[in-house]
């Protein structure tokens, strides 16, 4: 009768903790990460440029010293003369973004966090 009991505490508590796992897996929040461009980098191909708008996780996207085509201003990538907001990552938590003045064109993919857009005089 007590080893009876010693098994049904002991099932109790494995069925416990594969609960806590099961709970902690399924509530571990998305990683994020960034993204760096090459140098190289000279044209996004389209597949690339798909995954930099879609992919959730991205939270900024910078460009390595050299590049001739692209620059990164706080995370966000834009043309290398500044003028266009090329894409504004998808993973990015804050409300509001503010474009840099001398900003003239934008390509935005309406992130999902993202609620006021203030554009510049340049725009």
């Amino acid at each position: 009768m007590k080893s009876m009991k010693a098994i049904r505490r002991l099932v109790l508590a494995v069925l416990a903790v594969c609960i806590l796992f099961l709970v902690q897996a399924g509530c571990a929040e998305e990683t994020r990460h960034s993204v760096t461009l090459s140098k190289d980098d000279i044209w996004l191909g389209f597949q690339k440029y798909e995954d930099l708008l879609s992919d959730k996780s991205v939270t900024d996207i910078f460009v390595e010293e050299g590049n001739e085509y692209y620059c990164s201003i706080d995370g966000v990538l834009f043309s290398k003369d500044r003028k266009w907001l090329v894409t504004y990552p998808s993973g990015r938590t804050e409300e509001e973004y503010t474009v840099p003045e001398g900003t003239e064109g934008i390509n935005f993919d309406d992130p999902e966090n993202l609620k006021v857009l203030k554009l510049p005089a340049s725009f």
